[in-house]
């Protein structure tokens, strides 16, 4: 027997094949849609968590549940993840809720929120939501691993810069600033020794969207304490990186020295407008700054949430906004 799936909504709709002629005829039994190689039975989320449907003497929920739980490697990160971005999203939210190990948890807690914020799906966005705010408290019960997926500084601002791009596609701006403050708290506590070359990616593009809310001219102060803590960071992942590294953090790298660029070349032209950097006037750097800043695949949500990072900008609380050290 073999079962695929995909989700719409509150309805999972599974596809069975390679049935025996006696489950056929208990499949019969129950409403769904026949044809000559494929079975296809929707039902209720509830259905799926309370009721064993057995075929083949084969448990339903239990081969469904393998799908995304007990082969995590082939349906999230590897060719076998599943095409269908719904599906992704829920496949993520059951493994975040769900599985044991802690490190894992929260890739796919991260991985839900992208799949959210990505197609717009609000009761998605909400439970990523949830799951980011609860694994944050959770963070000191990781260690400090050097694989990416387990390393408790990387997954802290992982975690911490999804949950920044919720907020501020929701435009609320007091838990952008709480977020804020404790990532800047984060950087400068001792989990920032467990720094890795790939966490400096995320960390770059958290001081992005700070610099972005704090473009008006009365911020200058605080734009300052951004690019040090920019500089600071990049230098350490630098010095981190060495020849035999993973090609994932050599990839990330090149992103991580782009993105000091441009953060660096955006800072001295609010400064300064007289000043040019590759011909680049004030209005493309801040392009390339907030598009670089949000790292998602959908054009229009992305514009959206660059649109929201603008609008915020003009409301910034500059006293209570952030707590960087200089």
């Amino acid at each position: 027997m073999n079962i695929e799936f995909e989700v719409r909504g509150e309805i999972i709709s599974y596809f069975i094949t390679g049935l025996s002629p006696d489950a056929e005829l208990i499949i019969n039994n129950v409403p769904v849609s026949v044809s000559e190689k494929e079975f296809k039975h929707a039902l209720n989320f509830s259905i799926v968590n309370e009721h064993a449907v057995f075929l083949d003497g084969v448990c339903v929920k239990n081969e469904l549940q393998s799908l995304f739980s007990n082969k995590p490697d082939e349906s999230i990160w590897s060719s076998g993840r599943h095409k269908d971005p719904e599906t992704q999203a829920f496949i993520a939210w059951q493994n975040a809720k769900f599985s044991c190990d802690l490190a894992f948890r929260c890739s796919m807690s991260v991985v839900l929120a992208y799949r959210a914020l990505e197609n717009d799906y609000d009761f998605y966005s909400e439970c990523a939501k949830q799951l980011l705010l609860e694994l944050l408290e959770k963070n000191d019960e990781l260690k400090s691993d050097v694989s990416v997926r387990q390393n408790q500084f990387h997954l802290y601002i992982s975690l911490s810069y999804v949950l920044l791009l919720i907020y501020i596609k929701e435009k609320n701006l007091e838990r952008i600033q709480n977020v804020a403050n404790k990532i800047s708290e984060h950087l400068y506590s001792d989990k920032s020794k467990q720094n890795i070359p790939v966490a400096v990616g995320n960390v770059l593009k958290v001081m992005m969207i700070l610099l972005i809310l704090f473009r008006e001219h009365k911020h200058k102060k605080s734009r300052a304490k951004i690019i040090n803590v920019a500089m600071e960071f990049s230098k350490k992942g630098f010095s981190l990186f060495k020849e035999n590294s993973p090609i994932m953090h050599i990839y990330e790298f090149g992103r991580v020295f782009d993105d000091l660029v441009i953060l660096q070349s955006y800072a001295r032209i609010i400064e300064d407008e007289s000043f040019s950097f590759k011909n680049f006037s004030l209005a493309q750097l801040e392009e390339k700054c907030s598009s670089s800043a949000i790292r998602l695949c959908n054009g229009k949500q992305k514009d959206y949430i660059i649109k929201s990072m603008f609008e915020l900008s003009a409301y910034t609380d500059v006293d209570n906004a952030i707590l960087i050290k200089p």
